[in-house]
């Protein structure tokens, strides 16, 4: 899940450490991604993420090795399609501010 840079600016901008700390950790990730996180994000604040049944299979082989492929033939998952990023991003900062010391 991408995360906007000003998003990112304004975590990295918090007086709380805590939250400056997550805001600077998704601006060194690439393409400000939160990565797995975002899974634990989906899972607790599903309300955020929009999905949609779709084939998806994983390409195991050559150059489709990793990649994350449609294929009629393969099963129907929920896929997200689109999300709320500012809040998962509010979310994510919320979670590491929660587990900092005080």
């Amino acid at each position: 899940m991408l995360v906007s840079s000003a998003a990112t600016d304004a975590l990295a901008e918090q007086m709380h450490p805590a939250t400056r700390l997550a805001g600077e950790l998704l601006r060194v990730r690439p393409g400000r991604l939160i990565g797995d996180a975002g899974g634990l994000i989906a899972l607790t604040n599903p309300g955020l993420f929009t999905t949609e049944q779709a084939p998806i299979r994983i390409g195991l082989n050559g150059a489709e090795r990793g990649r994350t492929l449609r294929d009629p033939a393969a099963p129907a998952i929920d896929v997200v399609t689109a999300v709320d990023a500012v809040q998962a991003a509010v979310t994510f900062a919320n979670v590491v501010r929660a587990g900092a010391p005080r």
